[in-house]
């Protein structure tokens, strides 16, 4: 094996026939698992947390036709229903052409 230096001052990794030379490893290693569990973090003391302002079940309701204004109601069964009309009118049309 060759004690020369590579122009960069690193030992060289060829010997003298030219195969590359390894690095010799330890004979033995203290190989060692680690620990079952991760050690737990303590922390200091802390106030609780304040508790939560009640909530309004009022807010949860879903509403219904009395909640609506009158108006609004008959303007949504109105539209409804000419849509309910034109969808009729569609599947006849396309009934009608199918035979």
């Amino acid at each position: 094996m060759s004690s020369e230096h590579s122009p960069d001052g690193w030992p060289s990794s060829e010997d003298d026939d030219g195969l590359e030379v390894f690095p010799v490893t330890e004979p033995k290693g203290a190989l060692t698992p680690p620990p079952r569990k991760p050690p737990t973090a303590i922390s200091a003391d802390a106030a609780e947390p304040e508790p939560r302002p009640p909530r309004s079940s009022r807010r949860w309701d879903i509403p219904t036709r009395r909640d609506l204004p009158r108006g609004l109601v008959e303007a949504i069964d109105g539209a409804l229903d000419i849509l309910d009309s034109i969808g009729d009118s569609v599947r006849a049309t396309a009934a009608r052409l199918a035979r």
